[in-house]
């Protein structure tokens, strides 16, 4: 993947920090949209939802933040493993397509390329434990956005691109709670630009 040399020197300082214990290193692609789902007046959740296609196997991650009277909490994350087949993401271009259920809740998401000429970003994420270290270092291109909760859908910004992801001990999910506790409403998503 020639676009992972251009933040090769960070991910490789992230790897050194690891213990010499570490489990591997995985490289893959990385979908994200952010949208937001309002199952009651005066309550919003702020939803991110990254789908991974890696060489350690296809994985969904889902950050949630409620926010009420003008106040938001700390947001939680949430990560687990994917069904074959759920996540497809085009090798070489801002494309892919996610299909899942998360607690009984349906999402679909598409990604489709802009037009060029427009940014691109870096960014690493990721947290632990005292035994469980994950972090992940990618770099995306923007993407148009189409998210889908179970049957209602809106339009906005994503992004996708490379990612290369570090784990202590491997299968290790950092500070995330398993998909399984994760509960979304079954609400209209809202997107933003």
């Amino acid at each position: 993947m020639r676009r992972l040399a251009t933040f090769a020197v960070p991910a490789l300082a992230l790897a050194l920090a690891v213990p010499a214990s570490a489990a591997p290193v995985s490289t893959g692609r990385i979908a994200a949209a952010r949208f937001h789902l309002q199952p009651s007046a005066g309550v919003r959740l702020e939803v991110e939802v990254a789908a991974i296609s890696s060489s350690a196997g296809d994985r969904l991650e889902v950050s949630v933040q409620h926010c009420e009277a003008g106040s938001c909490a700390y947001p939680s994350y949430y990560a687990g493993v994917l069904a074959p087949g759920d996540i497809q993401i085009d090798a070489t271009t801002a494309a892919g397509k996610l299909r899942t259920s998360v607690a009984g809740v349906t999402l679909a998401l598409d990604w489709a390329p802009v037009p060029p000429g427009t940014l691109v970003v870096e960014d690493t994420h990721g947290g632990g434990t005292d035994g469980d270290l994950a972090f992940t270092v990618s770099r995306v291109d923007p993407a148009a956005a189409r998210v889908v909760v179970d049957g209602r859908g809106c339009r906005g910004a994503g992004s996708v691109g490379d990612e290369l992801r570090v784990e202590a001990p491997e299968g290790s999910s950092g500070d995330a709670a398993p998909l399984g506790r994760l509960t979304l409403p079954s609400a209209a998503p809202v997107c933003g630009g």
